[in-house]
């Protein structure tokens, strides 16, 4: 059986002792992504099931929840998104959802979830579009549209999906 990477185990950690490693760890550079690679690269864990611990298994992608480098790693991958999509709003290439006489909805983030907000429709569709592809083709990352949903209110028709190309 494959011994387990650290971070992959089921200790509890002290979220304020969490915050203040990683602070420490981001002030060295180099140390905290050759620390990010060890928790990552080569990690294995097993599971608990009806009492039993399952055979090792390999962990080939991101970090459990509770991990305190999970935030971190979240914050730090999507800031490229939020800057884009920040940029796009500020240009009014992207426009919000207004609430009453100056209050604007545009995005918003939270654990991992994402809500874009608008009162249009195709333009802004084929424009969100347009800064998820550059977000996707800078960053190596795919979101999974097959996983996302679209919430419209006022609108009778149907919108038939994402632009399938975008030209970069």
């Amino acid at each position: 059986m494959q011994s387990e990477a650290p971070g992959a185990g089921t200790t509890p950690f002290h979220p304020k002792i969490a915050r203040e490693v990683i602070a420490k760890l981001l002030a060295r550079g180099e140390h905290f992504i050759n620390l990010v690679k060890g928790v990552m690269l080569g990690a294995s864990t097993s599971v608990y099931l009806n009492g039993a611990k399952t055979f090792g298994f390999s962990v080939e992608r991101g970090v459990r929840q509770e991990c305190p480098l999970a935030p971190l790693l979240f914050a730090l991958a999507t800031q490229p998104l939020m800057t884009l999509m920040k940029h796009n709003f500020q240009l009014w290439q992207l426009k919000g959802f207004k609430v009453g006489d100056s209050v604007f909805l545009d995005y918003s983030l939270f654990a991992d979830d994402m809500e874009v907000f608008s009162d249009e429709l195709f333009t802004f569709f084929q424009e969100l579009r347009f800064v998820l592809a550059k977000y996707e083709i800078s960053s190596d990352a795919r979101l999974n549209l097959t996983q996302s949903s679209i919430l419209y209110w006022g609108w009778a028709g149907l919108l038939t999906g994402w632009p399938s190309e975008v030209v970069l």
